[in-house]
């Protein structure tokens, strides 16, 4: 099973309500997500989605969907700002060995990939890692047992 990290894109730095949630993606933002579809759309076709449901995540999820189809999309509430104990608590509700995409926040999901990798990651405004587990399912993960098998941020230089 892999599951594939995605930090939203760079977002307005406000919002007209004056709540965080609501920030919509900047124009570097979209611009950073269509450029993320490049290395994403044959790595990610036909497979589960979790996404929070601020604004900016939601915003790069419609962007990566107009070229790449998804088998589901699940919106969570709680995957907004969570930390990684969050995350733990979602994937261990499930049995499922689906490959699955989660678009958040930082700073859990770059603390939830450090967990799985035992490596210190932090993810940037549209960066993806995606990590692989084995034969495990999404319940049977733990500290170290993912291994980072890729990793981009459009615009960027190398790791």
């Amino acid at each position: 099973m892999r599951i594939h990290f995605i930090r939203h894109a760079k977002a307005k730095s406000s919002s007209s309500s004056g709540h965080d949630i609501h920030r919509d993606l900047s124009n570097e933002g979209q611009k950073q997500v269509v450029a993320l579809v490049d290395h994403l759309k044959i790595r990610i076709e036909n497979i589960d989605v979790w996404c929070s449901t601020a604004n900016r995540t939601s915003q790069t999820l419609d962007v990566l969907g107009k070229t790449i189809t998804f088998k589901s999309i699940e919106h969570f509430d709680d995957l907004y700002l969570c930390s990684k104990a969050t995350f733990m608590e979602h994937l261990w509700a499930s049995d499922s060995s689906d490959d699955l995409v989660i678009i958040a926040h930082n700073f859990g999901i770059s603390d939830i990939v450090s967990y799985f990798s035992e490596e210190p990651v932090e993810l940037r405004t549209s960066e993806y890692v995606c990590l692989d587990f084995g034969d495990l399912s999404r319940a049977e993960t733990s500290r170290g047992t993912g291994t980072i098998v890729d990793r981009y941020r459009p615009f960027s230089d190398p790791f």
